[in-house]
């Protein structure tokens, strides 16, 4: 039995025997059972939901957690087979998720309930590593290991643009604010602007350092900034688990005039860089290097100032709706909510290093 499929089984098992116990709800009050597990793997994506209201965590363990945002608090636990990156659609009632989909089908699920809502077909092999919803709500992007990007329209689940032969797996997507622009980077070190009208290329942004895992649009949609960092040796995975020493790296991240393709700041630091966010006013940029997550003013060309740590790599970096705080996940399992300019931590949510081989509930029932 697999280490999370046990867990679940025990979390059954301790409320269909303490149920009737320890305070049980009337008849009237049926129960349903929220998973109350951290991460059992590597917090590999976060997402602040439109409204600001939810945070939805991914890890490698497949499952998509859904947070309240001002709290921390889980509120339930999607099976929706993620892993690499998870996106909220852009009303937040729905979400997508960049992973292991063995049936070889990108879904969406919804918010509250976990329910898959549709499948889209279309990538030929199991593993994607990118997604995003168009601002506009009608457009999902994917991309995966079998070196295509595919865009559908939600409405009817129709495969609109199938833009295949790159020439590396794609690593990063994202639309332009009006949603006539999908960005995309990967392992040939480029970034690539597609007119979603028509599928054609607009142009082509080069010279980075190594893999483009990372990419956002300023929310004005003059400017875009990616990250790049060797994404191909280590695939996100925590530099830990090497089988040899860690030869270290260097990344990079750009900021780029979309529409004339000029180069306006490059950016080099060592340490890994897995995740960049731009500021809701777009004048502020965030990134994970290491185990720091590094906050740069954009106006003045002045160094960036770490304003938390984890205990491990970070993996991905959100701004809050307002700007005023990064939502920010790790290798370490953890996610937590810090406060700008303070750097206090609002919340921090714990992770399990090991798979946990215990349970107990209280007499009451009120704690596990």
């Amino acid at each position: 039995m697999r280490p999370r499929d046990f867990c679940l089984s025990m979390a059954l098992g301790l409320i269909a025997f303490g149920g009737g116990s320890y305070g049980a709800p009337p008849p009237s009050a049926p129960l349903s059972l929220v998973l109350q597990a951290a991460p059992e793997a590597s917090v590999t994506s976060v997402a602040v939901s439109p409204d600001g209201s939810l945070v939805a965590v991914d890890s490698f363990d497949g499952r998509v957690r859904i947070h309240d945002a001002k709290t921390g608090a889980l509120l339930r636990a999607i099976d929706a087979g993620g892993g690499r990156g998870v996106a909220f659609a852009p009303d937040g009632r729905s979400l997508a998720c960049a992973g292991y989909h063995m049936d070889k089908l990108v879904s969406t699920f919804d918010v509250r309930s976990g329910k898959r809502l549709r499948k889209l077909t279309g990538h030929t092999e199991i593993e994607t590593y990118a997604i995003a919803f168009s601002p506009d709500g009608k457009w999902l992007a994917s991309a995966g290991t079998d070196k295509q990007i595919l865009v559908w329209e939600l409405a009817s689940g129709r495969l609109r643009h199938q833009l295949t032969d790159q020439p590396l797996p794609v690593t990063a997507l994202t639309f332009s604010p009006d949603s006539a622009t999908l960005a995309s980077g990967g392992g040939d070190q480029t970034v690539r602007l597609w007119d979603m009208t028509s599928g054609h290329l607009r142009r082509s942004l080069e010279g980075h350092c190594d893999w483009v895992v990372s990419l956002a649009f300023a929310p004005d949609g003059k400017t875009i900034a990616n990250g790049s960092c060797d994404w191909a040796y280590h695939r996100g995975r925590d530099p830990s688990y090497f089988t040899g020493r860690d030869p270290g790296c260097n990344s990079q991240w750009k900021l780029w005039d979309a529409a004339t393709g000029q180069l306006k700041r490059t950016v080099t630091e060592p340490g890994r860089l897995l995740s960049l966010a731009l500021a809701p006013d777009g004048l502020a940029l965030a990134c994970g290097i290491g185990n720091d997550v590094r906050w740069h003013d954009l106006r003045p060309e002045t160094p960036g100032r770490v304003v938390t740590s984890h205990d491990g790599p970070v993996t991905s970096v959100a701004f809050s709706r307002d700007g005023r705080a990064l939502i920010s996940g790790s290798h370490d399992q953890t996610v937590q909510r810090t406060s700008l300019p303070d750097g206090k931590v609002d919340w921090r949510l714990p992770g399990h290093q090991e798979q946990v081989n215990s349970v107990a509930l209280s007499k009451d029932g009120s704690l596990i």
